[in-house]
């Protein structure tokens, strides 16, 4: 069963549970806005953004691009959102995730309400003390959420259970813009690793 339209749960009040959900500390993104600013007109700043995610006339500002140090060296890549943008992710996000959590597995862990790493690791312990098992691997894909030709396209999962395309369009639209130090801006799904989607984006 898919569900053909998810516009009517998006309110006044969905939108403001968003806001109060997103952190106020964060870095800035490409327009300097901080939350304390949106914060002084928010019910208008809300009531807009309602009006263009309804509309279809939302499109998300690029995501400023900052490098942090690794402990190897090398640089890792962050995408910054703006702060309006990470209000609209969360709004997204919190209307997705509930119709793709069933889909996962008991043994999935990561990013999953009322599931933290302590579990999984209560898991592993009970797989070598009373399963007896041997082999404990750890995995990390290089770069997975740097180069999108890598990952496999997100919209057939997400059309699975939501047949219009209107809000998973705009998760795929609010980190596709991202802005480097030149100034340029590159067309990568998944560059944000600052955006409220990468959760979502990592269990599809």
């Amino acid at each position: 069963m898919a569900f053909t339209s998810l516009n009517h749960y998006l309110d006044a009040e969905w939108l403001r549970y968003a806001y109060e959900c997103t952190r106020k500390d964060g870095a800035v993104g490409v327009d300097g806005q901080t939350a304390q600013e949106y914060a002084a007109n928010l019910e208008q700043n809300l009531q807009s953004l309602m009006d263009r995610l309804k509309s279809g006339r939302y499109h998300a500002p690029p995501v400023r691009r900052h490098y942090i140090d690794k402990s190897d060296g090398s640089k890792r890549a962050l995408g910054i959102p703006s702060f309006e943008d990470k209000v609209a992710q969360r709004a997204i996000v919190m209307l997705l995730e509930p119709i793709y959590e069933h889909d996962f597995l008991d043994c999935s862990f990561g990013f999953r309400v009322g599931r933290n790493a302590h579990q999984a690791l209560l898991v592993i312990r009970r797989g070598i003390t009373e399963q007896r098992s041997r082999w404990v691997l750890e995995v990390d894909v290089r770069k997975y959420f740097d180069q999108p030709s890598q990952c496999p396209p997100l919209e057939p999962t997400f059309l699975s259970k939501v047949s219009s395309l209107s809000l998973p369009a705009l998760s795929f639209r609010s980190a596709t813009s991202v802005a480097g130090l030149s100034g340029k801006r590159y067309n990568f799904v998944r560059a944000s690793r600052a955006s409220a989607m990468v959760p979502l984006w990592s269990r599809s």
